[in-house]
């Protein structure tokens, strides 16, 4: 899922694995519903809990203290001037390598003019790039940058750059965003 790393000095401990994890995503602000494995897992109502309520937590006040002040899990979480990133499923080494690039950037006082694309569940968000699903089209009017193999489709389908990688280094984007001024 990436992000970045809160401290928590807290442990969970369960008789059942499905209720640790749906007691962990909600400590860091998802719902069941946002987490495909754990709606999958308690819709087959064979691992333990369906959802938090079930749950008995002992320590329910300072789990409250403890969640996660997240607005939007949709979002990237940090911004960059003119850079806009469209990205599902990213794994958290190239979300971390994107984020590494973009501080370094922002802390330069520059920016990238360009959509940034990239995770193993892309196509889920197509639409918001591509023009109708044609190939060969899209809406953004900025250049299309796939990162990762992951995104490799895109440069095959769409007018667009691909930053290689697997992971991709924070540098390789780093350099590439550099040549795209905003």
């Amino acid at each position: 899922m990436g992000g970045i790393p809160v401290r928590l000095n807290t442990v969970l401990a369960a008789k059942n694995v499905l209720a640790a994890d749906i007691v962990a995503a909600s400590m860091l602000g998802y719902r069941i519903d946002e987490v495909e494995h754990l709606l999958l897992a308690a819709q087959a109502h064979l691992l333990g809990p369906a959802d938090l309520e079930e749950i008995k937590i002992i320590s329910p006040k300072k789990l409250k203290e403890l969640q996660s002040d997240r607005v939007n899990s949709k979002e990237f979480p940090f911004y960059l001037p003119g850079l806009k990133v469209i990205e599902k499923g990213t794994c958290s080494s190239c979300k971390g390598a994107l984020l590494a690039a973009m501080r370094r950037l922002y802390k330069e006082g520059s920016s990238s003019g360009c959509t940034i694309l990239m995770g193993q569940r892309l196509r889920d968000r197509e639409c918001e790039f591509a023009s109708n699903f044609k190939y060969g089209t899209a809406k953004s009017k900025k250049p299309l940058v796939s990162i990762g193999q992951c995104c490799s489709w895109v440069v095959n389908n769409y007018p667009s750059e691909q930053i290689k990688g697997c992971p991709v280094k924070a540098e390789a984007i780093y350099r590439y965003l550099r040549t795209i001024e905003k």
